[in-house]
């Protein structure tokens, strides 16, 4: 039901619930779950009043909390706008901390971390259906000059789109090629989780664990001893690495 579109709740009543509770976090549920069951314009309204408070302080959390919002709402096309300003600031956020002149983002850097992962997760989740999506997490997943974006770009890929050819491609190339062993090593768990069955993963882990050095080979065995621990062949593989290792030492 809709709680009788909202005839209990005059408007005025709800958005200035959401003005004034977005930033307590024990309201964050109710406020979500309330905007499922009020309509779409009603709801669309109470999202439009959360962004309004972007400019506040830790105006972040009530962009993020809008999104959430969205998330509880089944006829999306009626508020289109809403939707797209919400898209907006969370397009915004993903670059939370970030100078244009990156020796100038000091802590900032590493302090607006959290807020740049919910941002990209709430639009690859949030924003699923729309096509600029995926084409915007796979050109920040190869080429974002900060890596904990392509960190989260590469993850939510291997999530949501791990059955798109062109997706699986970009993970066995930034598994191949990426220098920062986190992206890589998530890359790596997307094709694991995704593309076990092309035989190209396999060949390609195999590779890694047999030919790169020192970590980059760690996650390689690591990955064959998740994905294939019931393939009598790689478990035989993995123990000659594996005694390799130990003769070394």
């Amino acid at each position: 039901y809709r709680l009788e579109r909202t005839s209990s709740f005059p408007l005025d009543q709800l958005r200035k619930l959401y003005r004034e509770r977005w930033s307590g976090e024990e309201w964050h549920e109710v406020l979500r779950l309330l905007c499922g069951l009020i309509g779409a314009e009603h709801a669309g309204k109470c999202a439009a009043e959360l962004l309004a408070q972007e400019q506040q302080a830790q105006g972040h959390r009530a962009v993020l909390l809008a999104a959430q919002c969205l998330r509880e709402i089944r006829e999306l096309g009626l508020i289109h706008d809403v939707r797209d300003r919400v898209r907006q600031a969370l397009l915004g956020l993903t670059r939370f901390g970030l100078s244009d002149e990156p020796e100038k983002s000091g802590n900032n850097l590493q302090d607006g971390w959290p807020i740049r992962r919910r941002a990209v997760q709430e639009l690859a989740r949030g924003w699923r259906d729309d096509p600029d999506t995926a084409a915007w997490l796979k050109e920040h997943a190869a080429h974002d000059g900060i890596w904990d974006i392509r960190w989260v770009a590469v993850d939510e890929l291997g999530h949501g789109w791990k059955q798109d050819p062109d997706t699986v491609a970009l993970l066995k190339h930034v598994a191949a090629h990426e220098d920062n062993l986190i992206v890589r090593w998530v890359a790596v768990h997307g094709l694991v989780q995704g593309s076990k069955e092309d035989p190209d993963t396999l060949a390609l882990l195999k590779h890694f664990a047999a030919h790169a050095t020192d970590v980059y080979q760690y996650v390689a065995v690591e990955a064959l001893e998740q994905g294939w621990k019931e393939d009598p062949e790689v478990r035989e593989f993995v123990a000659v690495i594996r005694k390799t290792w130990e003769k070394s030492k």
